[in-house]
Order: structure tokens, then sequence, then C-alpha cells
């Protein structure tokens, strides 16, 4: 068994509170939780044109802090079972693995992934979880990783996992992992 998608929907009627919960969907595997928050907004073509570290921090602030924030969020709360998800019991999860999953490509690497890093900060799940270091994966890396999740030959569990085994890894594409 690979996994079962947990929609935003099935954790706001879980929760019946009438209010969005700071992450869009979750996939259950085990003791692994993986929560995943939409990005949708993008670079602006002038930062990628010119390479300029002023114009991407000023797109990071705008787009994607207060995203990343968002998710680092959503770890703590589903920790302290504030967000319920069903079938989960914070108290039972070993390993929580946080993804911004990007509707559009992203050139990731190192300096640009830093802010992401700082924003996301090292937030605690719970006593007995290891939460893994925040990943961003693009919409086209989702589609290979499903694939390999339908032909039962890699769960995404173990493709993040593998990611962040190696720092140089977490901070470039997933193919590099499948």
């Amino acid at each position: 068994h690979h996994g079962t998608f947990v929609s935003e929907a099935e954790v706001i009627a879980a929760n019946n509170r009438g209010e969005k919960p700071p992450f869009d969907g979750a996939i259950v595997t085990g003791d692994t939780v993986v929560l995943i928050e939409m990005l949708t907004a993008t670079l602006r073509l002038d930062t990628l044109e010119k390479c300029d570290p002023a114009r991407y921090r000023r797109d990071f602030d705008h787009y994607f802090k207060r995203k990343t924030a968002q998710l680092a969020r959503a770890v703590k709360e589903v920790g302290t079972g504030r967000w319920v998800i069903p079938g989960v019991s914070p108290a039972s999860v070993r390993r929580v693995a946080p993804v911004l999953a990007s509707l559009h490509p992203f050139p990731l690497f190192g300096p640009m992934w830093n802010p992401f890093r700082t924003a996301f900060g090292q937030p605690a799940f719970g006593p007995k979880a290891t939460v893994m270091p925040l990943q961003l994966v693009t919409d086209e890396e989702l589609e290979i990783l499903e694939a390999f999740q339908t032909a039962d030959s890699m769960p995404i569990t173990d493709a993040l996992a593998r990611r962040t085994a190696n720092p140089a890894w977490t901070e470039s594409c997933m193919t590099h992992v499948i």
C-alpha cells in the first residue's frame, strides 16, 4: 500500500469548524504523513530574465513567504491535534514530509532555497515524529511520482525520504531521486 490521499475537503469535514486548514491535502502511508500546500504563483519574468537577487527576494516575500510559513503552521497544528487528518493519530506519526507543490516550474538551487528554509523554520510535530526538511515539488515532478506510485514501484514517501537524505538533492529537482 503506497498511501492514501486526504483532500482539503475531507480535512474540513473531519474538523467540523467551517474553516480551511493551513494545508491543501495530505498523503498518509503507515506512520508517515506528507503535508502538501499548493503554490500557484510563479516568479515574475523580469526576475528570471535579470537574475537579480533583490528582485527574487521581492518575489519570494510577495508570493511564497506566506505559503511557506503556512505549511510550517500546518506541521505544528496537525501535530498538536488542532487539525485532524481522518485516520491519523498524531501520536502514531513518526515522520512528516512538508511539501510545497508548485503548479509552475521553479529554478531550485541553494541560494534560491535559503529564503524558503528561513521562512519554514524548524516546526515540531510531536515528541516522536521527525519533520523532514521542506521540499518543493513541481507539477511535472508530481506526475512522474504518480506514475511510479501507480505502478507500485516507488511510494512518494520513499522518494521524498531519498531526496532529503542528500542535502544537495533537497535543493534540486526531484528527477535526481527518481
